[in-house]
């Protein structure tokens, strides 16, 4: 998993946020 990173990035690495 790439999100291991704040809602602050408008486009985190991995778009997995659904």
């Amino acid at each position: 998993y790439e999100d291991l990173k704040p809602p602050s990035s408008p486009m985190p690495s991995s778009p997995r946020k659904c």
